[in-house]
């Protein structure tokens, strides 16, 4: 029950300790107003409040997947909104900075060939309220599997996801040095047999393609 919990409100002490549901959804609500003002408004003189907020409500309903600038600046020039790719770049620079979200590369043996594209997490599943319209807890539990590789991460270790030309996709790859040590697959339920084959197919296919033995695949239960 606690896991449960912790999927739908993340884990800030004051929210947790809450009874309350709809308290807990109103702190959500006012520690988003706090990054949006204070971490980035206020602290980079950013003018335009009103993209930084639409921006932070956009990273925050797609955690857990792919994101690219190019995407977002799309989705912006369709709105009518004038902004350059440039400055695109450094407000999605600035979530990074002030933590509210991490991005994760593509693994590529190459950095130079690594792609622009990355997988994006914040810094509490809490946050995803902001913007959900129903929950995803395949989303959150991977989002929560993320956070606890960042926190026990030892030196010269280095996080990425992969995926190969036919879409197949493991979630971590965990790099030390020129080695990968392990490989690590998130999914909530793996009861379907159909998704059962195809989270093991993809495992087994980065563990050819990477030389890697160590594999591990997460489940709510197991």
């Amino acid at each position: 029950s606690y896991l449960e919990e912790y999927l739908e409100f993340g884990g800030f002490p004051e929210i947790t300790f809450e009874k309350n549901l709809e308290t807990k959804q109103k702190i959500i609500e006012d520690y988003f107003e706090l990054v949006v003002y204070k971490d980035l408004v206020e602290r980079y003189k950013i003018k335009d409040a009103l993209l930084i907020k639409w921006l932070l409500k956009y990273v925050s309903s797609c955690y857990s997947k792919e994101m690219s600038v190019n995407q977002i600046y799309l989705n912006l020039k369709s709105q009518g909104r004038k902004i350059s790719k440039d400055e695109l770049y450094n407000y999605i620079s600035l979530l990074s900075d002030s933590f509210f979200v991490f991005y994760l590369p593509k693994f590529s043996w190459s950095v130079s060939k690594r792609e622009p594209t990355q997988k994006i997490y914040l810094n509490d599943v809490g946050f995803a309220k902001i913007s959900e319209i129903s929950p995803d807890k395949g989303k959150k539990m991977e989002n929560v599997v993320f956070l606890q590789l960042l926190r026990q991460k030892k030196p010269f270790e280095e996080f990425f996801y992969w995926k190969n030309v036919q879409q197949e996709e493991v979630d971590f790859v965990v790099k030390k040095k020129q080695t990968i040590s392990q490989l690590i697959q998130v999914c909530y339920n793996l009861e379907d047999a159909e998704t059962k084959s195809r989270e093991i197919r993809s495992l087994l296919k980065a563990a050819q393609e990477l030389k890697c033995a160590e594999l591990l695949i997460i489940t709510r239960d197991y």
